[in-house]
C-alpha cells in the first residue's frame, strides 16, 4: 500500500506555484502590451458553449460559472465541458464512452443531477446500475449553451435534482440563407490509433418552418486493455411558428455507441500485493477491470476478451409554446428507447459466455408550465407526470458452467408513477432587492420489480427560498434555504430488498432495511461584484445536511444499495473573469469542500470519514490572447488541479482498504486560426507535459494528446 498511501505534497504545491506564477507573467506582459493594440477588437468567429446561470433570478444556486469559448471537437461530450467549472469534478475510468458515475456537483453525483436538452429529462431509467447519465449518448452538436443549476433550490426542478440540473440547449435555426458546417478532427496519443470527430450540421428556415439536422461519429481506440469506443448520433429539430406567436417544436434523435469494457491488467487485485503493480498484458496500461452489471458475482460478470455493448438509444419530443398577455403556457412530451446488446467471453479461451439484450429504457413523460408576470411579480406554475419504465433482460446465450449458477435473465417490464405539481414565485420588491419563493409537491409509486421485492410508495412537499440584494457598485449578496429530497429508483429497490454477499463460494442474502427516502437541508451564500462587462468576482459557500443518504455498492464481495444515517456536505469556491483590454481575457475558478459521514453499513471499520472520491481542492485557469500579427489567431492556455481524493477499494472476502488517488495538474495549450471564406483550423496539445494520472482509483486516463482539426460554414 505504500505507493497508494503516499502524499505528494512538497510535489504538487510546486505544480500549483508553478501554474499560478507561469500564468500571473502572461498576465502582466499582457497588460504591457495591450496598449499597443487596444484599438483592435477581439472577435472570436468560434461557435461558443457558454455555461450560464438562470434567466429569471440569479441566485446563489443558479449563478453563472463563467463564460467558456470551447472547441467542440477536442472534447467528447459534454462531461468534458462541466470539468472546468467551480463546484463541479469528474472521475472517469475512460476517457471516451464511460457508463459509470462520472459527474458531482458540489459533492453530489449518483442521481442527484437532472439533465436535461431543452426542458426535457435525459436521464435514463436504468434497469441494472440504476438512473444513471449516459454521457456518451450527448454529442456537442449544434449545441448553443449549457445552463448548471447548483443545488437544488429552485422549485422548477424535479425532486431528483437534490445535486443541481444540467440544461442543454440547442441552436435555433434563423430565417436567411441556410447554414451547413463541416467539422473533421484527429488527433494521437498514447494509445494505438487515432482519435477522430466528424460532424455535420445544417439548419435553416424558410417562411414558418425552420429545421436543424445533424450527424456525427467519434471514434476512440482502446488505451486501456479492450476499451475502444465508437459513437454515431443523428438528430432532427423541426420548428414551426404558427399563428398569435405560438410555437410548435419536435425533436428527434438517434445514438449508437460501441464500446469494450475494460480488462482488468493486474496479476492481483490485492492492493497490498506486489503484483497489483504487475501487468497481465504489457501492450497496455496497468488497470483495474469493469464487471457485467446485474449478472451478479459470478464469472460471467468477469470481462474477457473481445467483451462489448452495443446500445441504441432513440429521443422523442414535442413541444408546444403559446404567449398570452403578461406570459405564456407550454406543454411537452418526450419519449425514450434504449436497448443495449451485450456480449461476454471466457477469460480463459475466449469462448462466448453470454449474449442478452437489456431493454433499459422506455420512459415517457408530460409536462404543463405556465409563467404569468404581473408588475414586479414573476410567477410559474407547473404540473410532471412521468412514467419511469424499463423493459426485458433477454438472455440468448450463457454458459451456465463457466457462470457457476443458472442465469436467465428477467422479464420485468417495471413502471413507475412520479408526479410533481410546483410553484415559484420571483418577487421584485425594489430596484434592489428580489426574494423568490417556491414549493414542489411529489408522489410517486415504484412497483416491484420482480415476485421477491414489493413496492414502495411515497410523497412530500419541499419549501425553497432565496434572496437578491443588489449594492451600488455592481454588488450584490444572494442567500438560499431549502429542502430537497431524492426518491429511490426502479433497480435500487431491486438491490435494497435483493442484496448479497459472498461468503466462500456461495451467495449469502443480506436483509437490509427498507430503502427511505433521501432528505437534503441546504443554506447557501454567495457575493457577487461587477467591476464592467467583461470582469467580475463570486464566492459562494454552501452547507448541506443530507439524511438517509442512498449509497450503492457493487464490489467483488458485495451488492446491494442502503441508507447512511447521514452526511454533511460543506464548500466555498471563487470565480473570476477578467479582460485585460480588447486582446486577452484570464477566467478563474478555486473550489474547496469537505464532506462527512455517519452511519454507513458498509464502512464498519471507519475507513473514511466522508463520501468516496470528493477532493479537497480544485483549482482552473483558462487563459486567451488574440495574436494580431497571425490572422487573428486566439491563444488559448489552461490549466486544471485536483487534489487528492480517498476511496474505499475492495477485494478478495470482506476486504476493504482506505486508497488515494494522488493530486494531479494537467496543462493544455492550442492555438485557433482563422482561414480564408469560412475555414478555420485549429492544433491543440492536451496534457502538455505528458502527465500520469488518475481520476478514480486504478484506471489511469491518457497522456499528452496532439491533434488538430478544421470547420468550414458555408
Amino acid at each position: 500500500m505504500k505507493n497508494y498511501k503516499k502524499e505528494k505534497y512538497s510535489k504538487n504545491n510546486l505544480i500549483v506555484l508553478f501554474s499560478v506564477l507561469m500564468f500571473f507573467s502572461i498576465l502582466i506582459l499582457t497588460a504591457c502590451s495591450d496598449a499597443v493594440f487596444a484599438s483592435q477588437p477581439l472577435e472570436l468567429t468560434l461557435d461558443e458553449i457558454v455555461i450560464t446561470g438562470d434567466p429569471i433570478l440569479d441566485t446563489i444556486s443558479n449563478n453563472s460559472i463563467g463564460k467558456k469559448i470551447i472547441e467542440q471537437g477536442k472534447n467528447i461530450n459534454v462531461a468534458d465541458v462541466l470539468k472546468l467549472g467551480a463546484e463541479v469534478d469528474i472521475k472517469r475510468t475512460a476517457a471516451a464512452g464511460d457508463t459509470g458515475d462520472i459527474i458531482s456537483i458540489r459533492g453530489l453525483s449518483r442521481n442527484r443531477i437532472m439533465l436535461n436538452l431543452n426542458g426535457r429529462p435525459l436521464t435514463a431509467s436504468g434497469i441494472v446500475g440504476g438512473y444513471y447519465i449516459d454521457w456518451s449518448g450527448i454529442p456537442l452538436d449544434d449545441i448553443e449553451k449549457i445552463e448548471i443549476i447548483k443545488g437544488g433550490s429552485s422549485a422548477l426542478y424535479g425532486n431528483n435534482a437534490i445535486g443541481g440540473a444540467v440544461n442543454i440547449i440547442t441552436r435555433k435555426p434563423k430565417s436567411g440563407r441556410p447554414k451547413t458546417t463541416l467539422y473533421a478532427m484527429g488527433a494521437k496519443n498514447e494509445a494505438d490509433g487515432a482519435n477522430d470527430n466528424f460532424k455535420i450540421g445544417h439548419s435553416g428556415k424558410n417562411g414558418r418552418l425552420g429545421y436543424s439536422l445533424a450527424v456525427s461519429r467519434r471514434k476512440s481506440p482502446e488505451f486501456l486493455w479492450n476499451n475502444d469506443f465508437t459513437g454515431k448520433n443523428g438528430s432532427i429539430f423541426l420548428y414551426y411558428d404558427m399563428p398569435r406567436g405560438a410555437k410548435l417544436s419536435f425533436g428527434g434523435q438517434y445514438s449508437n455507441t460501441r464500446r469494450g469494457f475494460i480488462r482488468n491488467n493486474r496479476r492481483s487485485l490485492d492492493c497490498d500485493n506486489p503484483l497489483f503493480n504487475s501487468k497481465i498484458n504489457e501492450d497496455y496500461p496497468l488497470s483495474l477491470g469493469e464487471t457485467i452489471s446485474g449478472s451478479g458475482i459470478n464469472n460471467i460478470a468477469n470481462i474477457g476478451p473481445g467483451a462489448y455493448w452495443d446500445k441504441d438509444k432513440y429521443l422523442y419530443d414535442l413541444t408546444y409554446n403559446q404567449p398570452f398577455r403578461n406570459g405564456y403556457f407550454e406543454i411537452k412530451h418526450y419519449r425514450n428507447k434504449e436497448d443495449r446488446k451485450e456480449k461476454n467471453f471466457s477469460t480463459a479461451d475466449g469462448h462466448l459466455v453470454l449474449d442478452r439484450v437489456v431493454e433499459s429504457d422506455r420512459s415517457f413523460g408530460s409536462s404543463v408550465q405556465v409563467v404569468k408576470i404581473d408588475g414586479r411579480n414573476e410567477t410559474t406554475f407547473g404540473a410532471e407526470r412521468k412514467i419511469i419504465a424499463n423493459g426485458d433482460i433477454t438472455v440468448n446465450f450463457v454458459d451456465n458452467v463457466y457462470n457457476g449458477r443458472i442465469y436467465t435473465g428477467t422479464t420485468p417490464n417495471n413502471e413507475g408513477l412520479n408526479q410533481n405539481f410546483y410553484i415559484q414565485n420571483v418577487s421584485r420588491i425594489n430596484d434592489r432587492l428580489s426574494v423568490t419563493a417556491g414549493l414542489r409537491r411529489y408522489d410517486y409509486i415504484i412497483g416491484s420489480l420482480t415476485p421477491s421485492t414489493r413496492e414502495l410508495s411515497g410523497s412530500g412537499a419541499v419549501p425553497k427560498f432565496s434572496a437578491q440584494y443588489d449594492f451600488s457598485g455592481g454588488q450584490s449578496v444572494s442567500v438560499s434555504a431549502y429542502h430537497a429530497e431524492r426518491t429511490p429508483g426502479l433497480p435500487e429497490i431491486y438491490w435494497a430488498q435483493n442484496a448479497v454477499k459472498v461468503v466462500g463460494n456461495a451467495r449469502i442474502p443480506v436483509a437490509l432495511p427498507e430503502l427511505k427516502t433521501e432528505r437534503n437541508k441546504a443554506a447557501e451564500i454567495s457575493y457577487c461584484k461587477n467591476f464592467n462587462k467583461t470582469d467580475n468576482l463570486r464566492a459562494t459557500a454552501y452547507s448541506y445536511k443530507i439524511s438517509d443518504y442512498i449509497m450503492s455498492r457493487f464490489e467483488t464481495n458485495w451488492s446491494g444499495i442502503y441508507n447512511i444515517d447521514s452526511v454533511g456536505i460543506n464548500g466555498f469556491s471563487l470565480e473570476a473573469n477578467k479582460a485585460f483590454g480588447p486582446l486577452s481575457s484570464l477566467n478563474a475558478n478555486a473550489t474547496w469542500q469537505k464532506s462527512s459521514k455517519a452511519g454507513d453499513l458498509f464502512d464498519t471499520d471507519n475507513l473514511l470519514n466522508g463520501l468516496d472520491s470528493i477532493p479537497k481542492f480544485k483549482l482552473n485557469l483558462s487563459y486567451e490572447r488574440k495574436l494580431k500579427n497571425f490572422r487573428g489567431s486566439v491563444l488559448a492556455l489552461g490549466a486544471r488541479y485536483v487534489g487528492k481524493q480517498d476511496q474505499i477499494y475492495t477485494f478478495g472476502k470482506n476486504v476493504n482498504r482506505l486508497v488515494k488517488v494522488d493530486s494531479f495538474t494537467i496543462f493544455d495549450a492550442g492555438i485557433k486560426i482563422p482561414l480564408e471564406r469560412g475555414y478555420q483550423a485549429e492544433i491543440f496539445v492536451d496534457n502538455v507535459f505528458n502527465k500520469k494520472y488518475e481520476e478514480k482509483f486504478g484506471y489511469p486516463l491518457m497522456g499528452r494528446t496532439i491533434g488538430a482539426s478544421m470547420k468550414v460554414d458555408f
